[in-house]
């Protein structure tokens, strides 16, 4: 874990917790946490599904390209509106 990491989860008033299986700790999810800790559990990844390029570019929004040679800038975005905003974060 890195330290910027361990920052956080202390900061949020847990202790880190490591697990060798994700199986474990998500079974131990619920027990650590009322205990005080944060199951850490770190995996490998397939990536070779994984695409070469991502683009999140809204219907609404306008990039503007070639400005920058690997990189395309949104450059007129609306903003959302507070409603938005609220609905977004309570999905967090």
């Amino acid at each position: 874990m890195r330290h910027s990491e361990q920052i956080v989860v202390r900061a949020s008033g847990f202790e880190p917790h490591w697990y060798e299986r994700f199986e474990d700790a998500t079974a131990g999810l619920r027990t650590d946490l009322a205990a005080g800790r944060c199951p850490r559990c770190f995996i490998s990844s397939d990536t070779s599904d994984e695409r070469e390029l991502e683009e999140f570019v809204a219907p609404d929004e306008h990039v503007a390209v070639l400005r920058f040679e690997a990189l395309d800038v949104i450059v007129e975005s609306p903003a959302p509106g507070f409603e938005a905003i609220g609905e977004a974060v309570r999905g967090l």
